[in-house]
């Protein structure tokens, strides 16, 4: 088994499907992984320890066909950040079924579109 860590935040557990060359290794992914199998031994550690009984992927590698419908539970914040030299301003969303950390900076006019009826507080 190797640990891998993705980002600081998100790790998990999976089997060396092959080696690939002398510094990469394939993977045995979860179908609903969306990111590539073949990952450089930098971005590996070996796993010491008891396995976790569930691997958590986070809602943005998963593919579309997910179980998870993402619905809005709360807007937390609003910013403005510059995007393509212009300002743009967005929502920090938290979704049903996930705690507050884990909520997401969304361009308003997306979500607007998306989720009509969601209230917005001005």
């Amino acid at each position: 088994m190797l640990w891998m860590e993705c980002q600081a935040w998100w790790t998990f557990s999976s089997q060396v499907k092959a080696r690939i060359g002398a510094v990469a290794y394939k993977l045995a992914l979860p179908s609903h992984a969306q990111i590539h199998d073949t990952f450089h031994v930098s971005q590996l550690e070996k796993f010491i320890g008891t396995l976790p009984v569930a691997i958590h992927i986070p809602l943005w590698l998963q593919g579309r066909s997910s179980e998870h419908k993402l619905q809005p539970a709360a807007i937390l914040g609003r910013r403005t950040v510059k995007h393509q030299n212009a300002a743009q301003v967005q929502y920090l969303v938290q979704w049903k079924g996930f705690d507050e950390f884990e909520a997401t900076w969304e361009p308003t006019l997306a979500f607007e579109d998306k989720y009509p009826d969601f209230p917005i507080d001005a």
